[in-house]
């Protein structure tokens, strides 16, 4: 059983362990009751009779402190939330360090292959999901990873059997490589001719030297930019879909590794209408400056007064 304890939007929440390996969890006017007891709120430590305490030869302990029960119900008001875990085990609120928040969210309403077996698998996924999807419309998804495949890259043909006349993109379950059939190569106006786009690589057949579909790095780009744009309200009911499922699966704060920082608008409409219910902590991504050819040649001569060891020289 999961349980939520506490929303980002109002409640105060801070957790950690303490000194002696214990776990330390403070949500304002939130109470958890493990069943048959007194609920508790504001300093919810040791969560009563069942802790997990990071202890090797007894990870699960009985904690009743003197006057504790008394101590919880004196913190209790008319405005806590008393919850019955019932026995089972409260966790806090879990931290994402690193997500991509709107493609993730965008992500719930496509095809998902994360645990399919091989690529028969992934053609039966794709065609259910093409099934309940029917149109010309693009079908976008991902997970696919490469072993699943005999060449450890995907091949345009397994997509071609499902969808010969509608373009199909998939993103890999590491976000480095993508799988395209051909209807979305002819779109992108990808051949044998195109050439590599910086920073990316269009796996080609060694015998033909057309395109196989498997899109590495920024390759992708020249699909991606052919794909219809979502609107702005297909962005902010992704991004609603997002959040509830992280808020029912138990996370309430996430790191947006790149994307959400040019959706700040999205954002603060969620806000305003009460619906982030989800701290974000985004980033913004920047290229590197290119390097200039004194940089090269100063970072060669630094080399040369690093030993083998790998630790500078003593001056």
């Amino acid at each position: 059983m999961n349980v939520a304890v506490g929303e980002a939007r109002k409640d105060e929440m801070a957790f950690g362990v303490d000194d002696f390996g214990v776990f330390r969890l403070q949500i304002r006017n939130i109470a958890v009751a493990p069943h048959g007891h007194d609920a508790f709120s504001t300093d919810c430590e040791r969560f009563g009779p069942r802790c997990w305490d990071q202890r090797v030869d007894l990870p699960w302990r009985t904690h009743r402190g003197r006057g504790e029960r008394q101590r919880y119900a004196n913190l209790q008001s008319k405005d806590t939330k008393v919850i019955d875990a019932k026995g089972h085990l409260v966790l806090p609120g879990f931290t994402d360090c690193h997500i991509h928040f709107i493609d993730g969210s965008f992500s719930l309403g496509r095809v998902n292959l994360e645990d399919a077996k091989d690529a028969a698998d992934i053609q039966q996924r794709l065609r259910e999901y093409g099934g309940k999807h029917p149109g010309n419309d693009w079908i976008l998804g991902r997970g696919w990873n490469y072993a699943m495949f005999p060449t450890s890259l995907p091949d345009k043909k397994y997509l071609d059997e499902v969808f010969p006349d509608r373009p199909a993109f998939l993103e890999g379950y590491d976000g480095h490589t993508y799988w395209a059939n051909s209807k979305a190569l002819a779109l992108a106006r990808i051949t044998k001719d195109t050439p590599n786009p910086p920073n990316g690589i269009i796996v080609r057949d060694p015998q033909t030297g057309e395109a196989t579909g498997a899109l590495k790095e920024a390759a992708q780009s020249l699909v991606a930019a052919v794909i219809p744009k979502p609107t702005r309200g297909e962005k902010l009911a992704a991004l609603r879909d997002g959040i509830r499922w992280a808020n029912e699966n138990g996370l309430t704060r996430v790191h947006g590794a790149g994307g959400d920082f040019e959706e700040f608008d999205l954002y603060d409409e969620l806000l305003r209408h009460g619906d982030l219910t989800l701290r974000f902590y985004v980033s913004y991504f920047q290229d590197p400056p290119e390097l200039r050819p004194q940089d090269i040649s100063a970072s060669r001569m630094r080399g040369k007064n690093i030993p083998a060891t790998g630790s500078p020289r003593a001056r």
